[in-house]
């Protein structure tokens, strides 16, 4: 039987480079990093240690102003269009 060795946040913060658990636990949460799940522990395995160091060696992703899409502007939603008869009196009463 092959065991694999866990660490909790915390050893993962000692042995590793990282700014704090807490920034560990973002990227956990966010799915940028690799890492067990339960309840409300988080837990890394050594390939997942691995893979943090891999992350961490390769530094943050520098994205040209050239290839982000700039955000659409939303459209002018009529505040009125979703309200009752009623309500729409009321706003109309109260803008006027």
């Amino acid at each position: 039987m092959n065991e694999t060795r866990t660490f909790t946040l915390a050893e993962v913060v000692e042995r590793v480079d990282v700014p704090s658990e807490l920034w560990l636990r973002r990227r956990l949460n966010a799915g940028t990093l690799r890492g067990r799940r339960a309840g409300r522990i988080w837990s890394m395995t050594e390939s997942d240690v691995a893979y943090l160091l891999e992350y961490m060696a390769r530094g943050p992703k520098v994205v040209a102003a050239e290839q982000v899409a700039p955000n659409p502007i939303p459209p002018i939603v009529n505040v009125a269009a979703g309200l009752s008869a009623k309500s729409r009196k009321r706003l109309s009463a109260q803008s006027a």
